[in-house]
């Protein structure tokens, strides 16, 4: 998103692009330290967020992609990138301390 971000901005189109990251996890970083960061970016560069959210179905026909819990309607987009939740392997997360 944020490489999204910068390339409209080159071409001179971000004034007419939504960028939306929508994410099934609960914020954007797990470890505070780091998301407060990255909330700062995101903040700056206008990125609207969705969070705890899943993407259940795409309509390439449409340009959809369908988010049930944004609010009970789709999200319209030219672009959609979808990277599936990956939990940390059993042992990063025990050895997290």
């Amino acid at each position: 998103m944020y490489l999204a971000d910068d390339h409209f901005r080159k071409r001179g189109v971000r004034g007419r692009s939504k960028i939306i990251y929508a994410s099934g996890t609960p914020g954007i970083f797990s470890v505070k330290e780091f998301a407060k960061t990255l909330n700062e970016v995101i903040a700056r560069k206008g990125i609207e967020t969705l969070y705890k959210h899943k993407l259940v179905e795409i309509r390439p026909s449409e340009q959809q992609g369908d988010l049930p819990e944004h609010r009970g309607r789709g999200s319209d987009g030219d672009r959609v990138r979808d990277d599936p939740h990956h939990p940390a392997a059993g042992s990063a997360r025990r050895d997290q301390g």
